[in-house]
């Protein structure tokens, strides 16, 4: 009988209760009124004020989604179906939905405004009585939107402030549930600026990410954010109901920006002015120009009324800017080419037969697509290219011969057993696209890719030399063979034994046709099995801005498509000095510091941070890495305090080789001694038997904080030496 009672007693508790909130995607389609099933929240779809909410936006949506139709056909007669990249919309506020049906596929999505973000929507905590009201101001919010395509920003702020649903993410959740969108997760985030990170599943079944930020745009208000988009690489840009902000001095850094970062802008008339496009742009019209609306009557523009009457333009097809009449509405579509316009400028001024002759010479491309360029490199056939000719050469089937006995030998040895293991400890997932830190890598993209295979950002950072996007119909007959060897040369210690060995390296890359670091890069690329969709060179100024080109910190961006994978990846390799001095005055470590939180991994690092000239980089890695992979030459192991680290060891640890002598970490050893650490399948740092081989996978436990790690007061810090060691070169394994 007591235990009866203690079961009714313990149902009781458990039903008193409040209900937890529920998953972000179930409270989204609560607020956008559409069908709740196995949730908390269905009970409350059977009330009146859900029902009255869901007629209204149905309603709504009806009218609105015939709209939004010929907003997505324009944008694939006009934009094609671009997949992946990165839209940025200024001043938008939550407008998530013209977003989405201009670039449906891509990867990132980039919205900002003055408008508050506001705290995760949790409809289980807004009583009965509320309820109707709560709803009521929602939709109020939405129905400029709705009725015709933007926010009123001084009202719709008011809004936001004033009910139990408030900030912007309400809104956001709205429109993605109403677009067919599933919310996986969502959090509030800090940096660049107060804001939320959504990452959901589109349309298409793909892992997309959208961020809304809370940012002044204004001048000297956004630099922080405006590193933080230039990070992410040049976008698609839209611009639509701007208040002609960008057509005033006050927000003239980032009508800049806009104009230095877009590959693409699609505009109304009070985004970027016409006479901010300089010759690199070449704009196409749409729609029809009439004078502002009267409140922005003093931002008429003669110039573009003028180019709209010699285009003579076709009919858009929808309501843009502030115009909600469909035949009043101004679209401005720019695109970014520089050798454009330099061929215009040659037609202008040059015979024309001799013209045509020049331009064929000068301008004609003979190189073929990256990828092509990645495959021959790395030995694999190449199809339907410049280059297919050139691989029936001995030189080449030499050249693809020997790596696929290399290749065969690694995969067996050494990267079919890092999957393996990988799998079974790193919890790799595909919704984490946070980066991976890979610094004093060199061109090692093989291990990266091997211990993470799913990372969104890969930054690899070395002293080599980054060179030239490689073109190998450049490369004469008589070169070729020899190039082609000592690309394999270069290569030699890494199949080998798993690290480069740096000064060797250098020489190698800078002997070869094919010079720098990226013909390695290519090769790891194909040989993994991945496609390369981009590959541009990029540079980083002083303060951490990503820039077209060469610059203070010179780099290269490869964006590339992984077997199987929905979304594309990129890579990132810069060549810059990681030393204290060095780091703390270029922009590499500002630039990674934009990216936020990540991954690290560090093999081979010549015990560069066991030293005192390499702090910036070792407090940098500590403070940014929530799981850090690495040898007994990365981090030492006194700088993981307990408190804030969770360590497990694998492996063995014999001691550094002779090379390394002086760095021996006794607080090491004695862990593995007491850890009787799992033995590894595959050799790792500078121990080429898997035997003697020592991996440390060090994660930040929960009361880790991203405060600045302290050197314990106990430990001796051993000096660095004049110049960093270079590790002789092991006796050639068995295979």
């Amino acid at each position: 009988m007591k235990a009866l009672i203690l079961l009714v007693l313990s149902l009781l508790w458990v039903c008193a209760q409040p209900a937890s909130a529920q998953s972000p995607n179930e409270q989204a389609r609560f607020l956008a009124g559409l069908p709740v099933h196995d949730s908390a929240l269905e009970p409350l779809t059977r009330q009146s004020a859900f029902a009255q909410h869901a007629s209204a936006l149905n309603q709504a949506w009806a009218q609105k989604s015939a709209s939004l139709g010929q907003v997505r056909r324009w944008a694939r007669t006009n934009l094609g179906e671009r997949s992946g990249g990165t839209l940025q919309y200024f001043f938008s506020g939550p407008d998530a939905l013209y977003a989405y049906s201009f670039m449906p596929r891509a990867s990132t999505y980039i919205l900002c405004g003055t408008e508050p973000v506001g705290n995760l929507p949790d409809v289980t905590r807004i009583s009965a009585e509320a309820l109707p009201g709560a709803l009521s101001d929602l939709r109020r919010e939405m129905r400029t939107m709705l009725t015709f395509h933007y926010f009123i920003t001084k009202e719709m702020r008011t809004d936001l402030q004033g009910h139990s649903l408030g900030g912007t993410l309400p809104i956001l959740y709205v429109f993605l549930a109403r677009l067919g969108a599933t919310i996986e997760d969502v959090k509030l985030i800090n940096q660049p600026a107060h804001g939320v990170q959504i990452n959901f599943i589109g349309n298409s079944g793909a892992a997309q990410t959208l961020y809304y930020f809370k940012t002044n745009l204004a001048n000297g208000g956004a630099s922080g954010f405006l590193r933080w988009c230039a990070a992410q690489g040049p976008a698609v840009s839209l611009l639509k109901s701007d208040s002609y902000l960008l057509h005033t001095d006050s927000f003239s850094e980032t009508r800049r920006f806009l104009l230095d970062h877009s590959q693409l802008i699609v505009q109304d008339d009070s985004g970027v002015p016409l006479r901010a496009f300089d010759p690199r742009w070449t704009l196409r019209y749409f729609g029809n120009y009439t004078a502002p609306i009267e409140l922005f009557a003093k931002y008429h523009q003669p110039d573009l009324s003028a180019a709209y009457q010699a285009a003579r333009p076709a009919p858009l097809g929808f309501a843009f800017g502030y115009h909600w009449q469909v035949d009043r509405g101004a679209l401005m579509l720019a695109t970014r080419r520089e050798r454009v316009f330099i061929a215009r400028m040659l037609v202008r001024t040059l015979f024309f037969p001799a013209l045509c002759l020049f331009a064929a010479h000068v301008f004609a491309d003979d190189s073929s697509a990256p990828n092509d360029q990645a495959r021959f490199l790395a030995g694999l056939p190449v199809t339907d290219s410049t280059l297919a000719a050139v691989a029936k050469s001995k030189a080449w089937t030499d050249h693809a011969a020997s790596f696929d006995v290399a290749w065969k030998k690694i995969e067996q040895r050494q990267l079919n057993e890092i999957g393996t293991w990988a799998g079974s400890f790193l919890n790799e997932v595909p919704e984490d696209r946070s980066p991976l830190f890979y610094m004093f890598s060199g061109p090692d993209f093989l291990y990266a890719h091997a211990f993470f295979p799913k990372a969104g950002t890969y930054v690899l950072c070395g002293i080599e030399p980054v060179g030239t996007l490689p073109e190998v119909e450049k490369v004469s007959k008589e070169s070729l063979a020899p190039s082609l060897q000592m690309l394999r040369q270069s290569l030699d210690s890494v199949l080998s034994f798993s690290f480069f060995i740096t000064k060797k390296m250098k020489v190698d890359l800078e002997q070869t046709k094919l010079s720098g670091t990226l013909p390695v890069i290519y090769v790891f690329l194909a040989r993994a099995g991945c496609h390369i969709d981009d590959a541009r060179l990029v540079g980083l100024d002083n303060e951490g801005t990503l820039v077209d080109g060469k610059s203070a910190t010179s780099g290269v961006k490869i964006t590339f498509t992984a077997p199987g994978a929905h979304s594309p990846q990129t890579l990132y390799y810069f060549s810059s000095d990681l030393s204290d001095g060095p780091a703390s005055k270029s922009g590499f470590l500002k630039w990674c510091n934009s990216l936020g939180e990540g991954r690290s991994f560090l093999k081979a690092a010549s015990y560069l941070m066991h030293g005192s000239n390499f702090t910036t980089v070792r407090n940098f890695l500590l403070t940014h890495s929530k799981t850090i992979v690495q040898d007994e030459s990365g981090i030492p192991i006194k700088f993981y305090e307990p408190a804030h680290w969770n360590v497990r060891l694998f492996g063995a640890y014999p001691g550094p080789i002779a090379l390394f002598k002086e760095y021996n970490q006794p607080q090491l050893s004695e862990l593995y001694h007491k850890s009787h650490a799992p033995a590894l399948p595959f050799s790792f740092g500078y121990r080429w038997h898997a035997a003697e081989s020592t991996l440390i996978l060090a994660s930040k436990g929960p009361s880790a904080a991203t405060k600045e790690p302290a050197a314990p007061a106990h430990a001796a810090t051993p000096a660095t030496p004049a110049t960093p060691a270079t590790p002789a070169t092991p006796a050639t394994p068995a295979t």
